[in-house]
């Protein structure tokens, strides 16, 4: 109905608002807490969909390759974690909505 697309259209432009915001975060310190999230939760896990995070994998050595160069200081990943966990969180949000939004006639 008209009246849901209206109102997933401006749910979609406020979250789009809010990913931009933290968007432009500093990508870096993302990267280096991403990297320190994924060695303590993600790279010791068994199974096939887990493989790419393994230390030795290609993913996590770059990573790691990256902030050596150009993280100074990385703060434990538990520090600035809710921003990661809401970035995500808002970005998946963001798509459910969009795919309801195109299914509204």
């Amino acid at each position: 109905s008209h009246n849901n697309k209206n109102l997933l259209g401006e749910i979609i432009d406020e979250l789009d608002k809010a990913v931009k915001m933290f968007s432009k975060e500093n990508k870096r310190e993302v990267f280096c807490q991403a990297e320190q999230e994924l060695k303590k939760k993600v790279s010791g896990l068994s199974g096939a969909k887990f493989d790419h995070f393994r230390i030795d994998k290609k993913l996590m050595r770059n990573l790691n390759k990256y902030n050596e160069r150009h993280v100074k200081t990385c703060k434990p990943a538990d520090e600035g974690q809710d921003e990661i966990l809401l970035h995500a969180f808002l970005k998946n949000l963001l798509g459910c909505v969009k795919s309801a939004y195109s299914q509204v006639k």
